[in-house]
Formats: structure tokens, sequence, C-alpha cells
């Protein structure tokens, strides 16, 4: 039966959408507008307000996300995937639809659908750091730190949180490239200098790289002891930053 809703509400929109391209209408700017009944197209006219072809669109994605939700909560995984694709085939610009599916299908071992997935969304949406984010967390997690580093230094490029540089600054120093770790940290200590996370961090590796020049510790070896102490941990400590 969930299935045959699903297909309705698909079927449903989809031509609404078919029409209103027909039309000429024009999607809205890709932002995050699910149950946000504010941003309905104004009309006086009820039936107007209510029925536009990208309002439909609207709140089936809506629907769609409150199955999920009730898949969720009871534990059903794959029907929530399937609620987010569907969510997605109706509007690439649904963000955490994508951020959501991306990582329950990584935490069922299914990380290359999972990457697959976050790609396709980032396609669509380069104007936001969380899908870079995501890409970069769920090769981290895999101990993929090259790839990791060149989507943080995609996500870095856009407005975010500061853990996302924090989160680069960790994965440099994971290949070994302190130097590019320092700048992070210099450029967090100007913005935050009572931070002590970021002036604790800043310490520690412009310590490490001194120690380097030194000669009293090889880069591969400061790598490969620093990979064992960070560990699982880089992500914590830049929450609690």
């Amino acid at each position: 039966h969930s299935w045959l809703c699903i297909a309705c509400v698909i079927t449903i929109a989809l031509i609404c959408i078919h029409s209103s391209t027909a039309n000429g209408q024009q999607s809205p700017a890709p932002n995050h507008r699910h149950l946000l009944r504010k941003c309905a197209p104004p009309s006086t006219n009820w039936w107007h307000r209510h029925h536009a072809p990208l309002v439909v669109r609207d709140q089936a994605v809506d629907i769609l996300w409150l199955m999920s939700d009730r898949y969720w909560h009871v534990g059903d995984y794959e029907n929530v995937i399937r609620m987010h694709r569907a969510s997605v085939t109706l509007d690439p610009y649904f963000v955490e639809a994508y951020s959501v599916a991306g990582w329950i299908l990584d935490s069922m071992d299914r990380t290359e659908e999972a990457i697959a997935l976050l790609k396709e969304g980032w396609k669509h949406n380069q104007h936001t750091y969380q899908l870079a984010f995501d890409l970069s967390y769920i090769y981290s997690r895999h101990k993929n730190y090259k790839e990791a580093v060149k989507w943080l230094e995609r996500a870095v490029q856009r407005p975010g949180p500061f853990w996302v540089r924090h989160a680069l600054a960790h994965a440099y120093e994971k290949l070994g490239r302190w130097k590019d770790a320092l700048k992070v940290w210099e450029q967090r200590l100007k913005e935050e200098p009572n931070n002590p996370v970021v002036r604790r961090n800043y310490e520690r590796v412009r310590k490490k790289l001194e120690k380097q020049r030194s000669g009293g510790d090889r880069p591969q070896d400061a790598n490969r002891k620093n990979s064992q102490r960070l560990g699982g941990t880089a992500r914590t400590e830049d929450k609690r930053g």
C-alpha cells in the first residue's frame, strides 16, 4: 500500500511539474522550502495558491519526508532511503534529503551508493557546503584522506560552520600536510584568539613543524603517530570547539 501511495504522489507531482514547465513557469531559487508554507506563491485565488504546480510538487515532497520520518522511527531504513530518493527525484534542490540518505546508506555498508547519491546531489547544490562535507566525512571514515581533503577544500569555499575548516586541518594532518594544517589554524586563531581548541591545535601543529625542521621527527613518522592518536577524535573535538 505504501508503494501505491508513493507512486500516486510522484505521478501527480511530475504531471504538475511538466505542466508548469510547458507553461513557462520557473522553479523557485534552490533552497529548502519544504514544510514552509509561507513560501507558497502569493495569490488571492485559493485554488491557485494551493494547487499551483510547484506548490503541489513541494507538498508531495513534504508527504514523502513525513513518511520517511515514520519509517525511521520503526527502524525501516530501506523505506527511509526510498522516500528520500523519491523526494530528490521531485526536487533535486532538497539538500537534507540527499544528506540523510547518504548517511544512512553509508551506515548500512552501502558506501558506493552513498557516494554516488551525494555526488548527484552536489551537481545540483554547489551553493552549499553540506554535501561536499558529507562526502568528505564518508571518505574520512573509510580512511581515504586524499579524497576527503578534496571535498573539504570545496566545502570551505562555501559559507559554513567553523568546524568544517577544523575538519580540513585535521585531514591535512592525516596526509602529513602540516604546513597547510597550520595555515588553517592560523586563520582560525585570527578569527577567535580566545578559543582554547583553536589555540591548542595551532600550538600543537606549530611545535610539530618546528620539531620536523630541527630533524627531531621525520614527516612520515609524525604522520603515522598523529593518525593513531587522532583517529576518530577530530570530529568530536571540532564540535566542542
